[in-house]
């Protein structure tokens, strides 16, 4: 029984761990697009300092 109950605990708290990990994976992947976006925006200003 007591070991039962030790692996629950164990699962459970892996559970957790994979839904924050989750949660903070999606976080990342917004900054990362954020910063693309703000490269795409100083490669536009480039290409066109570039061109006029």
């Amino acid at each position: 029984m007591v070991m039962m109950q030790k692996k629950q605990e164990h699962t459970n708290k892996n559970n957790n761990n994979n839904k924050n990990n989750k949660k903070k994976k999606k976080k990342k992947k917004k900054k990362k697009k954020k910063k693309k976006k703000k490269k795409k925006k100083k490669m536009m200003i480039c290409m066109r300092a570039s061109t006029v």
